[in-house]
């Protein structure tokens, strides 16, 4: 009897350490597909899909823009991201793609709206990518809607995002 008690017990703490942490100190993360993203001032979703995520399938010298909202909550405000990374393809051979943390905020009780950018992350090089984004502009206008803004070339893809708070 001692010996399955002894057993059980030692059970019990194996299980215990082993059990994922809650703690304070533990990075929590959020990641999010390209088929949230829609392409800026078209309806026309369906011509950007494909298995990939999204793609810019339109013709050499193109640019397309996406949008990626941020669906925000108190679990995991954006101004508590430390990394934002968005996943992607470029096999544009002239073409760079643009990602930039964006934000849209209203000013004199709604009245106005207004959208600000932080400075792009370029890629450039040809093959899938995972391109750091500057998140300057997410730091501030905790009452903002924060978004993701994808300039893609001909040929680049969009797989989604991935964030660390």
């Amino acid at each position: 009897m001692r010996n399955a008690f002894v057993v059980v017990l030692m059970g019990l703490v194996t299980g215990l350490a082993l059990a994922p942490s809650t703690a304070s100190g533990t990075t929590k993360w959020k990641r999010q597909h390209a088929s949230y993203c829609y392409p800026a001032g078209s309806m026309d979703y369906a011509n950007y899909v494909d298995s990939m995520g999204l793609q810019n399938p339109f013709s050499t010298g193109s640019t397309r823009i996406f949008i990626c909202p941020y669906n925000e909550d108190d679990d995991i405000p954006r101004t508590s991201i430390t990394t934002l990374n968005v996943h992607g393809t470029n096999n544009s051979a002239s073409g760079s793609t643009l990602v930039s943390a964006c934000r849209k905020f209203l000013t004199n009780g709604g009245i106005n709206v207004g959208f600000v950018c932080g400075s792009p992350t370029t890629v450039s090089a040809n093959g899938v990518y995972a391109a750091s984004v500057n998140l300057a502009q997410w730091s501030s206008g905790p009452d903002d809607y924060g978004y993701i803004k994808i300039e893609l070339p001909y040929l680049a893809s969009l797989f989604g995002w991935y964030a660390d708070f």
